[in-house]
């Protein structure tokens, strides 16, 4: 059974529609979790039999835990917004918004005395107001919070801010880090403690970018995930830090491209900076090779020049690559960057060893075309005959004297190379390895013979490369 519904009051419609009256009442003060939980479930109300409309895949969407749903329903109960029936398993009924109902929570008379004078206390420039009592009060119920924990965040926000900050900002520290789970007073303390492991390492940071003011609780979020996250060392931050001056937001852009570029060393940074002016002139060649246009070539760049160097594939190598490709169809970054992927795999990173492989399948397509002309064939060699002369060759390990036999049995017939392949097929199903023997055997009859083979295509190919082009991926 769902857990939230519609009570019998409030009518079903095909869109979730939010009351004015919620918007004007309750909307401005409600904390920014508890409000998601009202929206979702106001939705799932809309569609109370959906399979996914349960309290874990509830809280689950919202990345919040089952504890912290149930909490939140408890309050939006107090609110009159919602009615608990029951908790085990819990089931809800949304109610229709009342006007003028009461804000402000609930609290059992001197259940927050301490915390109030505790609060005030740390806040001596100013007075704090029924409201921001609220506040603080829907976030310690809502987010089963510990007062002293709430206590202490408002203590080191003032020591940043200052005695008049607002509430509005021990709010948002609060929310985020009841969001990470920080809720108790050990819980607090640790994090400013780990905090204050890593203040001069922030401060250096700021003073590196030319910003002069102390460290926010933003500002070490951003160092934990340069650091942690992302793992770039204190003196990757710091030198990249130096070249963004005046924006911790510039300053993590950086890093953000450096993390998506793989670059963790200085070296490497510095190097992919310094040539930066040769990967826009090759961005630009390969374009023009490629018959595209593209103002910006950053995002190419990065996208794809960055990746292909660092498996190892040089300038000319890629500009001969996206000539190729050209020539054989393939004319888009993403389908060069297939046959880049294609060829890494097999080893053909620089202009010798390409050359080297176009040269084998070039005297490939020699051999093919002679056998061509011994069927009567005028046609150029195509991926279909490839395929096949693969398969005589490697699969069934077929001999230049088996297979130039079976074309001279083959020469005339209604489609030459489908029978040359059905006589070979023939004999390697017959084990017959020697011309002499297959002489013995006499002539295949293979005209009925249904072989079952792998689906090729037809498609003319002019160049080797369109076996690499994306038509054939």
């Amino acid at each position: 059974m769902s857990f939230v519904s519609y009570s019998s009051q409030h009518i079903v419609e095909n869109s979730t529609s939010v009351s004015n009256t919620f918007i004007n009442e309750h909307l401005p003060t409600m904390q920014p979790d508890v409000l998601r939980v009202y929206i979702y479930g106001l939705y799932l109300c809309g569609a109370a039999n959906r399979y996914d409309n349960t309290l874990e895949h509830f809280a689950s969407t919202l990345s919040v835990t089952v504890d912290d749903v149930i909490s939140a329903f408890t309050f939006l109960a107090d609110l009159g917004l919602v009615q608990v029936l029951k908790l085990e398993p819990i089931e809800v009924k949304y109610l229709p918004p009342r006007t003028n109902a009461s804000k402000i929570k609930k609290i059992k008379p001197g259940k927050y005395d301490q915390f109030n004078a505790d609060i005030q206390a740390v806040i001596p420039g100013r007075m704090i107001t029924p409201s921001e009592f609220n506040d603080y009060y829907t976030l310690l119920e809502s987010r089963h919070m510990d007062p002293n924990a709430l206590v202490m965040i408002a203590k080191y926000c003032v020591d940043i801010k200052g005695e008049d900050i607002s509430g509005a900002y021990i709010m948002t520290v609060a929310s985020n880090w009841a969001h990470k789970g920080i809720k108790t007073y050990e819980a607090v303390k640790e994090e400013l403690a780990g905090q204050a492991s890593e203040t001069a390492s922030v401060v250096a940071v700021l003073k590196a970018l030319g910003i002069k003011r102390a460290p926010e609780p933003t500002d070490f979020e951003m160092y934990q995930k340069w650091r942690t996250g992302q793992g770039f060392s204190n003196d990757i931050v710091m030198f990249v830090a130096k070249k963004s001056k005046g924006s911790i937001n510039k300053l993590d852009t950086s890093l953000d491209r450096y993390f998506g570029l793989k670059l963790f060393e200085k070296d490497q940074i510095e190097n992919y900076e310094g040539e930066k002016s040769r990967l826009v002139t090759l961005a630009r060649d390969i374009n023009r090779r490629l018959g595209e246009y593209m103002p910006n070539v950053e995002p190419m760049i990065e996208e794809y020049l960055v990746p292909w160097g660092l498996k190892g594939f040089d300038d000319d190598t890629l500009v001969a690559v996206a000539a190729h490709c050209f020539r054989s169809g393939t004319r888009t970054l993403f389908g060069m960057d297939r046959v880049i992927s294609k060829f890494y795999k097999m080893g053909l990173t620089n202009i010798s060893s390409l050359e080297s492989y176009i040269q084998q399948r070039t005297n490939k397509d020699k051999v093919i075309k002679v056998l061509l002309e011994k069927l009567g064939i005028t046609r150029d060699v195509t991926q279909f005959d490839r395929d096949f002369y693969s398969t005589w060759k490697s699969d069934w390990a077929m001999s230049d004297e088996m297979i130039e036999y079976a074309a001279s049995l083959s020469k005339g017939s209604g489609n030459a190379m489908m029978y040359m392949n059905r006589v070979l097929a023939n004999w390697y199903d017959q084990k017959i390895v020697t011309v002499d023997t297959a002489k013995k055997s006499g002539k295949p009859s293979v005209s009925d013979k249904k072989v079952t083979r792998q689906s090729f295509t037809d498609r003319e190919a002019t160049k080797i490369f369109a076996e690499f082009s994306e038509e054939d991926f």
